[in-house]
């Protein structure tokens, strides 16, 4: 009986592990799969403090507004839930997760989103997760793998014999990315969404007389974005719009005219109209002819919380239950320190 009882303890033992192990190896193959840029349900969902300002959009937003600076600056709780080319309809199913967790005072909506393709319908409620290329979906299979329980999708086997004859190209650095991965969730990332990147690529071509009528897609958009603006009232949260700095300075202005008139009573910031006022340098502060570096993001982000002392939000620096960002502040802080030194990215 005792001998019986090991063979199928260890064969439930070994079928788990293979499980496991199964799903981690289709992660790593994966090369989408295998990022962990943008925003993080999982992480999110163990804040302990309420969040003041929830900062939604695209890559455009996850490298132009760090929760850190924030912090560091006056004591805001803020956290940017964002992904690659993120659609509105995304952003709009995303904000109804969240705000079954959180209720910010104010919610920040990067606007380039108008311009992207969209689907007419939302995803479905288990599509946590901003974009393609998010590690949540995979995190919570390998969670649901170790712990016994049913994964919802049956598909977790697929990475794996899809994308196996990947095995020449990996590195030391892509098995790094996943254990990265996994480590971080063991407690909120320092980072909060925010995708740093460092230095300049390239020489940064400015371009003003580019302003294109707005796309095929905007309708379409306009539709979310009312619904956007209906779930900001139905929480009390003061709905911001905003632009962010692009070497294409006036690429966006047809869209904002359009938005100006169809809500009048709503901020809108166009960072590009006030480079000057931010200190912001296209040649040096961009990353990209789209996306700030650091250096960037940190004069946006000041600017950005200089702008909404409208809401008279309280500076929370000095009391003791937010003690854990003072923390995680130190742990940014080294991180950047050594991503510098590095000469890397985030």
């Amino acid at each position: 009986m005792l001998f019986l009882a090991k063979k199928i303890c260890g064969t439930v033992l070994f079928g788990g592990g293979l499980v496991f192990a199964l799903v981690f190896l289709g992660v790593l193959f994966n090369p989408e799969k295998a990022s962990t840029v943008g925003f993080n349900f999982t992480e999110f969902k163990q804040e302990k403090q309420p969040i003041d300002i929830m900062f939604f959009g695209s890559s455009f937003m996850y490298c132009s507004f760090s929760p850190m600076e924030a912090w560091k600056a006056a004591g805001l709780t803020s956290y940017v839930a964002a992904g690659p080319e993120q659609g509105l309809n995304v952003t709009c199913a995303l904000m109804e997760e969240i705000f079954k967790y959180s209720r910010p005072r104010c919610v920040v909506l990067e606007l380039r989103g108008l311009s992207f393709e969209t689907a007419g319908e939302k995803p479905s409620a288990e599509y946590y997760s901003p974009g393609e290329g998010r590690i949540n979906g995979w995190y919570d299979k390998l969670s649901q793998a170790a712990s016994g329980k049913k994964i919802a999708d049956g598909n977790y086997f697929y990475d794996f014999f899809t994308f196996h004859n990947r095995w020449k190209e990996l590195t030391a650095k892509d098995f790094e990315q996943v254990y990265q991965a996994l480590k971080s969730r063991l407690s909120p990332s320092f980072y909060k969404g925010y995708v740093p990147l460092l230095g300049t690529r390239g020489t940064i071509e400015v371009y003003d007389d580019d302003i294109p009528e707005p796309n095929k897609f905007f309708a379409q958009n306009l539709r979310w974005l009312e619904q956007i603006k209906a779930m900001c009232a139905g929480i009390g949260a003061e709905a911001v719009f905003l632009v962010t700095p692009s070497a294409n300075v006036n690429y966006f202005d047809r869209y904002l005219e359009e938005v100006a008139e169809l809500y009048p009573d709503t901020r809108i910031v166009d960072l590009n109209a006030r480079l000057a006022d931010i200190g912001f340098d296209l040649s040096r502060d961009m990353y990209d002819g789209g996306h700030p570096n650091f250096d960037g993001a940190v004069k946006c982000t000041r600017y950005l919380v200089e702008y909404l002392k409208f809401l008279g939000l309280k500076d929370n620096r000095a009391t003791l239950e937010y003690s854990q960002w003072n923390k995680q502040l130190a742990l940014y802080e080294k991180a950047m320190s050594e991503i510098k030194q590095s000469g890397g990215n985030g």
